[in-house]
């Protein structure tokens, strides 16, 4: 993988988790108390959501500068252990009905994870 491609992808990933942190410190809480309780029901699971795909998303992308710096040496094991799964909390959310900037985080995460699980795969491709 180009290192230029995954030092672009690793800068927005970052950006984005700090765009998150930003939001749930200070915007969510806020908006929270004017949902309805089924609504701050919905805001908790889609949170939990975003916070563990971008997560996911940051370990693969790190691992992947630990490869590229020559720190790590990949093998099965270790392409197994930061694997994105495309069936995981990583993917898909339910952003309908929640206030515009968690739907935007949501969105913009999701097609980030997309876009990293298919870097995944290449690296895949490549290692057998």
């Amino acid at each position: 993988m180009p290192r230029s491609l995954l030092t672009r992808t690793y800068d927005e990933a970052l950006a984005l988790t700090v765009e998150a942190r930003n939001y749930m410190a200070y915007r969510e809480p806020a908006e929270r108390r004017h949902l309805t309780a089924n609504a701050r029901l919905k805001m908790n699971r889609e949170a939990f959501r975003l916070t563990s795909r971008l997560a996911d998303i940051m370990a693969w992308l790190m691992s992947q500068r630990a490869v590229e710096c020559g720190e790590v040496e990949p093998d099965r094991d270790w392409l197994e252990r930061f694997k994105l799964d495309p069936d995981g909390i990583g993917a898909g959310h339910d952003g309908a009905n929640l206030p515009p900037a968690m739907q935007d985080l949501l969105e913009r995460s999701e097609s980030l994870f997309h876009r990293v699980r298919r870097l995944d795969e290449q690296v895949r491709r490549r290692m057998h």
